[in-house]
């Protein structure tokens, strides 16, 4: 449970498990929407949704207790998403047989909106406790 002392020992666990499924949930949609196979997108989407929850989640923990801490979550799982988006972009693309820097082009706007929804999701999470 959160107290006032720090935030619940299972906020990088809740990371994990929010990230996995909205990182398989979008990488799903953009697999539809660029014709490429669901299995291979899917996969690297949940691998990726994994990490972002993770390291969003060990975020939080080790920003608990600043005035802005939803901000520092909610941004940091963003720019974690950005990366991770891009560099999973670049290398489906590079599987696919297409031009690295399409892969990057969508996979950093859709790692960038994903890392926001798992940092704003644990962020409420915390709130609502």
């Amino acid at each position: 449970m959160a107290d006032a002392d720090g935030p619940d020992e299972s906020l990088p666990a809740t990371g994990v498990a929010v990230g996995i499924v909205l990182g398989a949930a979008l990488a799903a949609v953009v697999s539809v929407l660029v014709d490429a196979s669901l299995a291979i997108a899917g996969g690297y989407g949940a691998g990726g949704g994994l990490v972002v929850g993770a390291l969003t989640g060990r975020l939080g923990q080790a920003n608990w207790g600043e005035d802005d801490w939803p901000t520092r979550v909610a941004g940091g799982g963003a720019v974690l998403g950005l990366v991770v988006g891009a560099s999973l972009g670049a290398l489906v693309a590079w599987g696919q047989d297409v031009a690295l820097t399409a892969g990057v082009a969508v996979g950093a706007p859709v790692g960038f909106v994903h890392g926001l929804l798992v940092g704003g999701i644990l962020a409420a999470n915390e709130r609502a406790k």
